[in-house]
């Protein structure tokens, strides 16, 4: 083989290198290149187990708490209930210098998030149960857990018109300290979480409230549907800077492939990872509801699920939220006739507002292919041009 054929077969292999370094995906890339802000803890057999139990104390601890204060706060729901007054009610156990404070301003922010929903005198009262330590007490053994601040005792068969909130008393009540009002408003509307729903639109069928409890009510955490769509949306652990869009690769391949195929905009991904706990009617219905670990992202089926049902809610308008909330049909085609659209084209529009999708796979821009076009043609222009002047002896 000729010296100069190598030569160019030579060029020809790190030119292929430098393509696919700038335009393939970074899952093969070392982890230094990824930008990860922190390492995810490896799944262990022993850490799933311990992470495992820790969820099971939480829930058994928030079930004898939310069953206690269901029986001492019966009455005075009742009362409510006939007096016609609106709100949740709210009961904060601390000293009596804090307490003070705390109900002041917490009940008004509820109150005024309660008006916010258009919730009005509800058939399903809702209490508000704040503590210093907490109503579900942090394990030591858990992983990447947020704590466990908040669970939810929803209606049952034996007491379908209570939904108990059990919360810690957040940390700006402990110290005393105002928060801007329109965050007030925000932090009450997400204490409320699946309980909103409930005094809402009552209680769901069942197909809505087994598909819920399957997911354990990821995508009724926070109600907010009085909000207008956020533009921007992003989650810390996507980007390393809102402006430049400069993505943590690392944390981005720790999500499932279904959670990123949707994020993607794969419409019929994220129609399939919604209606995957959509099963059977067989299995019991979730009663206690202690949130996933937000920052165990390997768990996470949908980026910003938390703010999903809002809205779908604001976006279908109460009459058709109402159907899809009562349906029998499965939870993909009520969502698609609550929403007049395809619900995995939605949610795909849906995940364009809080972010552009991740350059996933090589992705060549019209200019990088002209660029790249022309450069073969110089090359091409060159080697006839050697072979032109060669002198044949």
């Amino acid at each position: 083989m000729a010296r100069g054929v190598i030569g160019w077969l030579g060029a020809a292999l790190v030119a292929c290198l430098v393509v696919g370094a700038v335009y393939l995906p970074p899952r093969g890339m070392p982890r230094w290149a990824w930008g990860s802000p922190r390492p995810l803890p490896e799944a262990t057999s022993a850490r799933v187990m311990a992470n495992q139990l820790a969820g099971q104390w939480r829930r058994a601890q928030a079930a004898a708490i939310g069953a206690r204060f269901r029986g001492q706060l019966g009455p005075a729901l009742t009362l409510r209930r006939s007096q016609d007054r609106p709100g949740p009610l709210l009961v904060v156990q601390a000293p009596d210098s804090v307490r003070d404070w705390a109900e002041r301003v917490i009940q008004g922010a509820l109150d005024s998030s309660w008006a916010r929903l258009g919730i009005g005198v509800s058939k399903v009262s809702v209490a508000v149960v704040l503590g210093r330590r907490g109503p579900v007490r942090p394990s030591p053994i858990t992983v990447g857990t947020s704590g466990g601040d908040v669970a939810y005792v929803l209606p049952d068969s034996t007491d379908r018109s209570t939904c108990v909130v059990t919360a810690r008393l957040p940390y700006f009540a402990q110290s005393r300290r105002y928060m801007r009002q329109d965050q007030l408003l925000y932090w009450a509307a997400a204490t409320l979480g699946p309980c909103a729903f409930y005094a809402r639109f009552g209680v769901p069928s069942q197909q809505v409230q087994q598909w819920l409890g399957r997911r354990n009510f990821d995508v009724a955490v926070s109600a907010g549907w009085f909000r207008e769509s956020r533009a921007a949306q992003m989650l810390p652990w996507l980007v390393m800077d809102y402006r430049d869009r400069r993505w943590w690769w690392g944390n981005i391949y720790s999500f499932p492939f279904s959670t990123m195929a949707c994020f993607a905009g794969r419409g019929e991904a994220c129609r399939r990872g919604l209606a995957a706990g959509d099963a059977d009617l067989l299995t019991p219905t979730a009663r206690i509801v202690v949130p996933s670990d937000p920052w165990d992202i390997r768990k996470i089926r949908l980026i910003g699920a938390e703010w999903f049902l809002s809205d779908v809610a604001r976006a279908a308008g109460e009459d058709r939220f109402q159907d899809f909330w009562t349906t029998s049909l499965p939870v993909d085609s009520a969502l698609t006739l609550a929403l007049h659209r395809p619900v995995g084209e939605w949610m795909v529009a849906w995940e364009r507002r809080m972010s552009p999708p991740p350059p996933f796979g090589a992705a060549v821009r019209p200019l990088d292919a002209l660029l790249g076009v022309a450069l073969a043609l110089l090359v091409v222009g060159l080697v006839m041009a050697g072979q032109l002047r060669r002198e044949v002896r």
